[in-house]
Parts: C-alpha cells; sequence; structure tokens
C-alpha cells in the first residue's frame, strides 16, 4: 500500500521497529532513543493509525515481539527482556517482569545490546539476538498461564557475528540469523 498520514514514533524521526499485534486493531512503535513505547489504533478500513497512548513503565527498546495468544509481548532491551501484557480492548501495554540475559551479579561485565527477538511458533519458547561477544542467541521458556520467561540456555556462535535479524520458520524446527551478507 502506499504510505499514509506520517505519525511520528514516540515524538522521534527514527522509528527501528513497528510491530502490529495479532488480532491487526493496534501497532506499536519502538525507538530506542525514547522511554516509551509508542501506541496506536489501526482503522483497517482506511489503513490508518490514529495515536493511542505510551506504554505505562515502557522503555527503550530494539525489537518486540507478540506471543501468538496475542495477550503478551516481549521486548527485548540492552541488558534483558521485558514481558508486556497488552489490553486487547484498549490497545494498552503494561509493562511486567524482567528477565535478564545473564544473572544481574554478571551484568557488569557484559556489554550486550539485544538487537532481534523472535517467538517460537508453539509460543514455548523466546529468542533474542544479542551483539554480546560478537553474537548471542538466549533461549527463554515461557509459562503457559503467565508468559514469565525463564533462561534456560544460550549460545555465542562466531559466525552470529554482525547478525542483525533472527527468525524461525513456521514449523518451528529451524532458526536463521543475518545480517549483511550473511545468513546462518
Amino acid at each position: 500500500g502506499v504510505p499514509s498520514n506520517g505519525i511520528r514514533v514516540a515524538g522521534s524521526s527514527a522509528a527501528s521497529t513497528l510491530v502490529g499485534d495479532p488480532s491487526g486493531r493496534w501497532v506499536f512503535g519502538l525507538n530506542c532513543d525514547e522511554s516509551a513505547i509508542a501506541q496506536y489504533a489501526f482503522d483497517a478500513e482506511s489503513g490508518k493509525l490514529s495515536p493511542n497512548a505510551a506504554a505505562s513503565g515502557g522503555s527503550a527498546g530494539n525489537d518486540l515481539a507478540f506471543h501468538p495468544n496475542g495477550k503478551w509481548a516481549y521486548l527485548t532491551r540492552e541488558m534483558d527482556v521485558m514481558q508486556l501484557q497488552l489490553d486487547a480492548a484498549t490497545g494498552r501495554m503494561q509493562a511486567g517482569e524482567v528477565t535478564w540475559y545473564e544473572p544481574p551479579s554478571n551484568a557488569g561485565a557484559m556489554s550486550c545490546l539485544g538487537s532481534r527477538l523472535v517467538v517460537h511458533p508453539t509460543g514455548r519458547f523466546v529468542y533474542a539476538l544479542t551483539f554480546q561477544g560478537g553474537g548471542t542467541v538466549y533461549t527463554f521458556s515461557v509459562a503457559p498461564d503467565t508468559g514469565k520467561l525463564t533462561r534456560v540456555g544460550s549460545l555465542n556462535y562466531e559466525r552470529f557475528r554482525g547478525a542483525s535479524s533472527l527468525a524461525v520458520d513456521r514449523s518451528g524446527r529451524f532458526m536463521f540469523a543475518g545480517g549483511g551478507a550473511n545468513v546462518f
């Protein structure tokens, strides 16, 4: 389609990510330099976005991914992943639990920058790609009743160095990381 009504994300022109919720009613904008998640109502008839509200307790982040149930979303940040709760009736996000990539006692030695985030098609796992040590993918399990994350492992792979995107195929069997001319 044709771009319309040019809404600025969270008062800035440097939107790093725009994500629609699974229902197709709401759109969320991230900007690493802002401290809130811009929230918009999406009019499917006209294709226009209307400002909704900033997330309560939001925080700067690089990527946002929704759980298949549409109730939860996950925000990758510099040192952690924040769980968000979506109120489907209002389109408002509420900040929730924070799960560190590494235990806070190790955080001082970390130089992580959460880059990309993907939720497994089953909703049982969340994967976060960071730039720590050249490229690390962290795996988190998802509690089925609350959406709370628990870190279950990580893979630091030299070939991930420079990777800036992450994807899982629809079957959930394969993961891809890429950046520049490389796909792994």
